[in-house]
């Protein structure tokens, strides 16, 4: 599973790096940020995919307890009056902090944008691991047989 959570952050630091360091308005930087976004996305959604294919428990609890750790995190700082950036990022770090650029997005809606930046990616890694199930029902592993009845 380890390998699993390194992926995870293989797809996530650039993303991270991007959005953290680097808040110019540049345009490549705009594009570089949609692209990492969109990597980050990809990435987990595959990487779930293949970790539900070894580890179906794990990694479903694994996402239950993502999005259960973001939103806590952010209806708090959406409770808390006077939240500074710093507690802004650190609450924020795996879910819209590197997503930001769909949150700037999401900027003319009235809506709780983060909220929805981190429901998107608990939906897309819940794609994955359906489809890691899929998968495995398919092509079940040769070397791990389940006996049936």
């Amino acid at each position: 599973m380890r390998k699993f959570i390194l992926r995870y952050l293989f797809f996530w630091a650039p993303a991270f790096i991007l959005s953290f360091f680097f808040r110019g308005g540049l345009m490549q930087l705009y594009t570089l940020k949609w692209f990492f976004a969109f990597f980050m996305l990809f990435g987990w959604g595959v990487n779930t995919a293949m970790a539900a294919y070894h580890y179906p428990r794990r990694t479903m609890s694994g996402i239950l307890m993502y999005v259960g750790f973001n939103i806590l995190a952010i209806v708090g700082l959406y409770s808390w009056d006077g939240v500074n950036r710093a507690v802004y990022y650190l609450g924020g770090i795996f879910s819209f902090t590197p997503l930001d650029i769909l949150v700037v997005a999401l900027l003319d809606f009235n809506i709780p944008h983060e909220l929805y930046v981190a429901l998107l990616v608990f939906c897309i890694c819940s794609l994955g691991w359906i489809a890691g199930m899929l998968y495995r029902r398919v092509n079940p592993d040769p070397y791990r047989p389940k006996m049936g009845k």
